[in-house]
């Protein structure tokens, strides 16, 4: 007879304290015997889970949901509902299947064994039994009910995890953890090796300087002594006067001497202030990258020991939530590594002297014996920001040249003509027209008030030069003999590229021819149709931008070509310019942007797009004073001008 039944009659008939009692010793009874022995021991534990669950990492029980739910209490699962996906006790069971009758039961030794015991972070009575392949998440049965109820690949941790610490996955995650674990190390041997570089650059330039004043001495002593010879011979005719000329020869020597060595000392002890500043920066950089990079091995090597813990315990559903855990944060430590190893930089110092001794002794020791530069780095990228518009009435687009951070010439090839753009730092900018006898079709900078311009239908090269209020003063006109393009300055020459035949040349401002170079080391043409020339910031390199090839190419000196940079995305390459880094900027028409090369045509990033207003641009020019790009646009006729910074 069932108890409830039994108690039910009891308590019908208990009148008296005998009744009661009865009631009270069949209650106890009842509570007796849904738990077993053991399970009674267990519930005079101050702690029944701790001590079932947690005092053992190698033989875990699963307990019956539903009593653990509804009466906090612990009791070992006998069976597991398929349908309902839940752990059950035996008195569970046998209520579940009075009233659900059509759901399947398997029981202690069919159940699935591979059970999670970890709590919902959300709701937190409910234990994480699913995971959504589609969201890739763990879930419990309120969260697959609420947050994955559309989802149609929610599976049963048990299931998905059998066989897990034999599974590739594990393995190739392990590997992968293993492999990026090795990153730290090279990047630090990095960081030794550019901490190493700074120091011997410092030694360099002590034994630079060193070298310059025992070369530079002997000159100025050298010099001195011709004066001193020469005013020697004269002294058999004038005897007397010269003897006191030479007396005063000699004090006065004596006092550019004391001068020079005075001026030697305190540049001296500026350049090597300022190679020591550069050099403490630097090195502060790289130990904070140092630092940086401590930190994502350390993190790793975290993650791989709770890795190897996990799959030694073998709770696989441990192994599987630490997986996808270490999976997310793995790609974080690849981006941050490689940030990192981006940011591994030294800047190298520039220590020069002032080579013509006759020179520098006329101007009576004003200008500097020595020169110091911080040399950027050409593949830093750069970040742009619009400034403003230029509204000019053009006919036909060609060519741009900043001649100051004042002013900005424009070449109008269709309407014969050049646009001087001056007073830029002003909101309202003013201009004047230059009208010329044909169209111009590139400009470049020869001296500040002097540029030089290119007439291809006419064959010739103009050298024109500007007063202070930017009228045109001179001009002399430079013949070439065929269909002349792209021109640049350097070193006081002229190099300019032709069309037909496709060639560059470098020219001394008379045009008398100093180098021609059409054809490569193999004999093969260099190019087709080279319309713009730019010149790296030293004086080494010649950059071409070739419109029917679609390519940039890079040339020293001699004609020997360095880099070619292409893409099959890119076509039309326009007028290039060159930042004082050394960074080139070259314009593709047809591919409406503008993209940052390295000194060696490496691409660094597409600086430029349709998104910054980019429509067929034909010119660009760069001016180091203000740090600004203009870039000419076909169809809209205007100028953009964007302000550069390094990210």
């Amino acid at each position: 007879m069932d108890f409830d039944i039994v108690l039910f009659i009891i308590y019908a008939k208990a009148d008296t304290e005998i009744g009661y009692s009865f009631i009270f010793i069949f209650l106890f009874i009842k509570v007796c015997l849904r738990f077993k022995p053991e399970e009674m021991a267990s519930l005079n534990s101050n702690d029944e889970k701790t001590s079932l669950i947690q005092d053992s990492d190698e033989l875990v029980e699963m307990y019956c949901e539903h009593c653990e739910k509804d009466e906090n209490k612990y009791v070992p699962a006998e069976g597991f509902c398929v349908e309902c996906v839940e752990y059950m006790c035996a008195m569970c069971i046998k209520f579940h299947k009075r009233y659900v009758k059509d759901h399947s039961i398997q029981d202690k030794d069919s159940m699935p064994q591979d059970f999670c015991l970890d709590k919902c972070s959300i709701h937190t009575n409910q234990l994480i039994k699913f995971y959504c392949n589609g969201c890739q998440k763990i879930a419990c049965s309120d969260c697959k009910s609420v947050d994955h109820k559309n989802c149609t690949n929610v599976n049963h941790l048990p299931a998905m995890v059998e066989g897990i610490e034999k599974s590739k996955e594990l393995s190739d995650l392990i590997e992968n953890m293993d492999s990026l674990s090795e990153q730290p190390g090279e990047i630090e041997n990095q960081i030794n090796s550019k901490i190493q570089s700074l120091s011997l650059q410092e030694t360099q330039a002590v034994s630079t300087i060193t070298k310059h004043k025992e070369e530079l001495f002997p000159a100025y002593k050298k010099h001195q002594q011709e004066n001193l010879d020469s005013f020697d011979t004269k002294m058999v005719e004038t005897i007397a006067r010269l003897k006191k000329e030479r007396q005063d020869l000699v004090e006065k020597l004596a006092v550019e001497v004391k001068t020079l060595e005075e001026k030697f000392n305190d540049e001296e002890t500026e350049i090597m202030r300022k190679v020591q500043n550069v050099t403490i920066a630097d090195k502060k950089v790289l130990n904070s990258l140092r630092d940086r990079n401590l930190r994502i091995k350390t993190d790793i090597e975290a993650l791989s020991f709770d890795m190897k813990k996990q799959q030694n315990i073998g709770q696989r559903c441990n192994i599987f939530i630490t997986m996808k855990h270490t999976q997310k944060n793995i790609e974080k430590f690849k981006l941050d590594a490689l940030k990192v190893n981006e940011e591994i930089e030294i800047h190298f110092h520039v220590c020069s002297v002032k080579p013509k001794l006759k020179s520098w002794y006329r101007n009576n020791l004003e200008d500097n014996i020595f020169s110091f530069q911080k040399l950027p780095s050409s593949n830093r990228k750069r970040i742009v920001s619009y400034y403003s518009d230029i509204e000019v009435k053009l006919v036909e687009w060609s060519g741009l040249c900043c001649l100051s951070d004042t002013t900005l010439l424009v070449a109008d090839f269709g309407g014969k003509c050049l646009f001087v753009f001056y007073n830029m730092k002003r909101s309202s900018k003013s201009n004047t027209q230059v009208k010329l006898s044909s169209g111009p079709w590139d400009i470049t900078k020869v001296e500040d008030n002097k540029v030089a311009v290119t007439f291809p239908n006419e064959r010739i090269v103009r050298l024109i030069t500007f007063s202070e209020t930017m009228t045109v003063t001179n001009t002399d006109v430079i013949k070439v003999g065929a269909d002349c393009c792209g021109i640049a300055c350097s070193n006081n020459n002229l190099i300019v590229s032709y069309d037909r035949p496709a060639k560059v040349q470098i020219l001394d401002m008379s045009g008398h021819v100093l180098k021609t170079f059409v054809k490569d080391s193999k004999g093969k043409p260099l190019f087709s149709n080279p319309l713009y020339l730019a010149v790296s910031p030293d004086n080494t390199t010649i950059y071409v931008s070739d419109w029917d090839r679609d390519t940039v190419t890079s040339l020293t000196f001699d004609g020997k070509v360095k880099a070619i940079y292409k893409d099959d995305q890119l076509s039309e390459p326009c007028q290039l310019t060159v930042d004082e880094s050394g960074t080139v900027y070259v314009c593709w028409a047809e591919s409406n942007n503008v993209h940052q090369l390295s000194s060696d045509l490496t691409k660094v990033k597409i600086l430029l797009n349709e998104s910054h207003g980019i429509n067929i641009p034909l010119s660009v020019a760069y001016c180091q004073n203000n740090n600004r790009l203009y870039v000419g646009m076909f169809n809209n006729k205007n100028i953009k001008v964007f302000n550069l910074s390094l990210e």
